[in-house]
């Protein structure tokens, strides 16, 4: 991935986990935002094209309509958090950082309920950004 993507996709996710853990929700405008430059400074591009990065938004798509179909239980913003981040990392980073989320998650409600303290609900972008992180070294290039 290159710099502004890692910047863009990077920055928003800490940006949008912070607001989440305080307020529950996310920072719509610069999201919808990371997601626009993202189609279109990567959609220009030759090599890719925007067809890649139509695949990209895939798995936030996927999210936003399960948050549809299951009356939030699944949140909005955390679909639309993939689709802008997916905007500026390819597929291939987004497969793998929602892989590293996806273990994240249920390994910290374990340890949740074995201390005694059990959480009806987890804030998915937090697993999101260290998922994100752990993308980045294993997919680093050189």
């Amino acid at each position: 991935m290159n710099i502004p993507g890692n910047v863009a996709a990077g920055g928003l996710l800490i940006a949008n986990t912070i607001w989440d853990i305080r307020k529950r929700e996310i920072l719509l405008l610069p999201t919808f935002l990371v997601l626009a430059g993202g189609l279109i400074w990567n959609g220009a591009a030759a090599e890719e094209g925007l067809l890649f990065r139509g695949l990209a938004i895939l798995p936030g798509v996927i999210l936003i309509l399960l948050s549809i179909v299951t009356d939030g239980k699944i949140g909005f913003g955390d679909g639309l958090c993939v689709c802008a981040a997916g905007s500026w990392c390819g597929a291939e980073y987004m497969l793998v950082t929602l892989f590293f989320a996806l273990l994240l998650v249920p390994t910290a409600a374990v340890l949740m309920h074995l201390r005694k303290k059990p959480v009806r609900e987890l804030p998915f972008l937090p697993f999101l950004l260290t998922g994100f992180f752990l993308a980045q070294l294993v997919l680093r290039e050189g």
